[in-house]
């Protein structure tokens, strides 16, 4: 059963060496909170994470040697039946693949910035409504 981790704890060890450790690096950010992470595999070789975003799911996944992460949609697109997702950094268990993982997370989420353009003449002007007696023929 997926649980937040905060409620997690309470209830059983978490088995996977790597994944305690994951827990301790990620514990050293501002903002970290055991409320922010569900816990959605607690096994002997295998340890995944979610941390939700107002448009993504991040799945980061530990095993003995491995620590990677998949980024997947919350909602489909219109017209589509599934959830897009990609592929975000992996690699050997380590603390500079993590960086890697989180750095990725972090653009993942930045929106592009417009480029700066001159105003379209008259659109910033106050839009000239005709008065209501003018529209309904009352006058």
């Amino acid at each position: 059963m997926a649980l937040r981790l905060s409620e997690f704890e309470q209830k059983e060890p978490i088995y996977l060496e790597n994944g305690r450790k994951l827990l301790k690096w990620l514990d050293l950010y501002k903002y970290f909170s055991p409320k922010r992470i569900l816990v959605s595999t607690n096994e002997r070789e295998l340890f995944v994470i979610k941390l939700f975003t107002n448009d993504y799911i991040y799945s980061i996944r530990v095993t003995p040697t491995y620590l990677g992460c998949q980024a997947t949609t919350r909602k489909p697109r219109p017209g589509e039946e599934w959830n897009r997702g990609s592929d975000l950094p992996d690699g050997k268990f380590g603390w500079e693949v993590l960086q890697k993982i989180l750095g990725a997370i972090v653009f993942y989420e930045a929106k592009d910035i417009v480029e700066p353009r001159e105003p379209t003449p008259g659109v910033e002007k106050e839009i000239e409504f005709p008065s209501t007696s003018n529209v309904l023929n009352l006058s």
